[in-house]
């Protein structure tokens, strides 16, 4: 087992684009086993799936080829493994979820046991993360790893530690050199401060550290420190950036991933409709015929249709990847962090804050609700004013489409 194990991560080492195989690679490693009287194979519902999630980061699960065993009329085996990088882990706590469920809907006649790892073959480290056995039910939980910085970024541990050997060195020379050494108590000072300001910095999750934290720590001692402090420091800094950029890449990967798996879905639920004409590309699909509403004579409502044709039609794409929980990236503007976690992590001031739901499906759909509401009242006050002037009866539009929720 442990050799094919080596084999798949090499394998999937050497087939991930090398923009996503920064950092230290870790899997999570899913044996499971169905016994003989259980109704469910040992297999995938859906390849690539998100099985689990590390620190609310979904992570694509896939068999292990050859990997899957049954025996006529016995129990049956599989196991599957969900690669990931370091960059997803952060120093201290760490939560993995994991849920899974009969594809059919029928979890009573299951009777299944998981044992879930959490490897790391370059490092050497196997972490239990769940053993779980089903029987007559679905299984949806969490639970915690501690990690230290060595098991998540080894080069930034070895980097801090360097870093602390020339701090103690320049630390150790000024007070032996004390009556010659200028604003010795202040240079100490500035020292401590470094050595509390790097340990707090290395602690923090990646997504809470920008280029612009980094520069400024540099600015702030990079005058003030000596030469080989300084060169420990701007070591440190360089791969703490590069750690920063490999995650944004890991993240980019993740939504290629499940962005690609969400407009699957998306076409398969869309597939009849498209069979019989319907494209809900263009917005004369989504008007109403004299069949739905008795023709009555109207004022000219002009672009009033353009745009509940355009709101109809982002929804109809948006709402399919929405329902089988999916949150949509936008484009450049958003963030690609935004669209799989939900918080403000790159934005300014907003660091670990969440989006609401509003926000974050406004947002991903690509038109902000708070934009649409004004334009109903716009279009509700222009009809009062027709209305009054014209005494016209009015056709009466549809009611707005509610806001969409998003399901996690």
């Amino acid at each position: 087992m442990n050799r094919l194990l080596v084999f798949w991560i090499v394998v999937l080492v050497l087939m991930t684009p090398a923009h996503a195989r920064a950092g230290t690679p870790y899997s999570v490693h899913w044996e499971m086993l169905q016994e003989s009287n259980s109704c469910e194979d040992a297999r995938l519902g859906i390849p690539g799936g998100d099985y689990f999630h590390a620190n609310r980061m979904p992570l694509a699960t896939f068999e292990v080829p050859g990997a899957y065993v049954s025996i006529p009329n016995g129990p049956k085996s599989n196991v599957a493994e969900a690669p990931s990088n370091s960059v997803l882990l952060r120093m201290g706590t760490n939560e993995f979820t994991f849920g899974t469920q009969n594809a059919m809907g029928n979890d009573t006649c299951v009777h299944q046991q998981n044992f879930v790892t959490l490897v790391s073959i370059p490092l050497g480290i196997q972490k239990p993360l769940f053993n779980v056995r089903r029987d007559g039910t679905a299984f949806s939980g969490s639970t915690q790893v501690g990690l230290s910085l060595s098991e998540i970024n080894p080069p930034l541990a070895r980097d801090i530690a360097n870093l602390e050997v020339e701090i103690a060195a320049e630390r150790k020379w000024l007070i032996e050199n004390a009556a010659k050494a200028a604003n010795l108590a202040e240079r100490l000072d500035l020292l401590q401060q470094l050595d509390t300001e790097l340990h707090d910095l290395v602690s923090r999750p990646l997504d809470e550290i920008s280029e612009v934290d980094l520069d400024a720590i540099l600015e702030r001692y990079g005058d003030v420190v000596d030469e080989a402090t300084r060169e420990a420091l701007v070591q440190l800094l360089s791969d703490l950036k590069k750690s920063v950029q490999d995650l944004k890449d890991e993240l980019a990967s993740l939504l290629e991933h499940f962005g690609a798996q969400a407009d699957a879905v998306a076409d398969l639920v869309t597939g009849e409709a498209r069979a019989a004409g319907f494209s809900p590309d263009d917005p004369w699909e989504y008007s109403l015929t004299s069949s739905e509403v008795p023709w009555v004579e109207v004022p000219d409502v002009g672009d009033h249709f353009g745009d509940y044709a355009e709101v109809m039609q982002t929804l109809v794409h948006a709402s399919s990847r929405i329902a089988i929980g999916f949150l949509p990236y936008a484009g450049p503007a958003l963030d690609l962090c935004e669209a799989v976690t939900g918080k403000l992590l790159c934005l300014p001031g907003g660091e670990g804050s969440d989006h609401t739901t509003e926000e974050r499906v406004g947002s991903a759909v690509g038109f902000g609700f708070g934009r649409d509401r004004e334009r109903k009242r716009e279009r509700k006050r222009e009809r009062e004013r027709q209305v009054e002037s014209d005494c016209v009866p009015l056709r009466r539009l549809p009611p707005a489409p509610a806001d969409p929720v998003t399901i996690m």
